[in-house]
């Protein structure tokens, strides 16, 4: 039996006795299923370890499902890209010291990947090794356990000195694509819009290109996208009402049904 094997069947055995007890985890159970959970792809590799309303969540993106997230972190092959990459996950603290039953575990750490591309990456279309070495940012990172010891949510991507490493600031897989010069748009610009419509866009990187396909949508917008004018109906403006004295006096003279003869001249 592996040293991972026996690590993990002790942390099972751990959680068998602690979870229904009154005190509930211990701090150092929990920090160790937050090890756990990272050494096994943060449960890519083992989704037995979400649970079913898991989300994975970053600044960058809508939160993933369960399903939804286990597909795209298979998809894209960090370790297959990355062979020997690593997130370097440190400084592991409890958000409670105690926790009771029924109430969710929370655990922080630092993480900073480092690894050299020596695979093909898999991000909105195939990118073959580039040899380059990956030196991200420190990153903060979040993983909640519900009362049953599953990993109910993620938190990743949050980068908090964008000033070292080499992804230019961006965390995840943003930051990962910039280092090795396949830099992802951001996803608040019009480029990073339609990625998210058609992936395949991901692949336009050339700087003339994206100007020209901003410079047709604005020009379509501005015209309508080719749809003739509708001209807007005439509204017709009542004529000014009369403040004057004695356009005053006669309104009020008629209401008093005053005879003409009295009415203001």
């Amino acid at each position: 039996m592996s040293r991972d094997s026996q690590r993990h069947d002790k942390l099972e055995a751990l959680l068998a006795a602690e979870l229904d007890s009154d005190a509930g985890l211990a701090k150092q159970t929990q920090i160790n299923l937050a090890k756990d959970l990272i050494l096994r792809g943060c449960g890519v590799d083992d989704p037995s370890m979400l649970s079913e309303d898991f989300q994975y969540c970053t600044p960058y993106a809508d939160p993933l499902s369960k399903d939804d997230y286990v597909a795209a972190m298979r998809a894209i092959d960090l370790k297959g890209a990355f062979p020997g990459g690593s997130l370097n996950a440190r400084h592991f603290r409890v958000q409670w010291d105690s926790k009771v039953r029924g109430q969710s575990y929370k655990v922080w750490c630092r993480t900073q990947f480092k690894g050299m591309h020596r695979g093909t990456l898999f991000f909105g279309r195939a990118i073959p090794a580039t040899g380059k070495t990956v030196v991200g940012a420190p990153e903060i990172m979040s993983l909640t356990f519900n009362d049953r010891g599953k990993c109910e949510r993620i938190t990743a991507e949050y980068v908090v000195d964008a000033s070292e490493g080499n992804t230019g600031g961006w965390g995840g897989i943003r930051g990962i694509m910039h280092a090795i010069g396949h830099p992802v748009p951001a996803p608040w610009t019009l480029h990073g819009k339609l990625c998210k419509t058609f992936p395949a866009l991901m692949a336009w990187t050339d700087t003339t290109t994206l100007w020209a396909i901003n410079a047709a949508l604005f020009a379509s917008i501005t015209t309508g996208f080719g749809r003739p004018a509708v001209a807007a109906e005439a509204v017709q403006t009542p004529a000014p009402k009369g403040t004057s004295r004695t356009t005053k006096a006669n309104k009020i003279a008629k209401i008093a049904h005053l005879p003409e003869e009295l009415l203001p001249k």
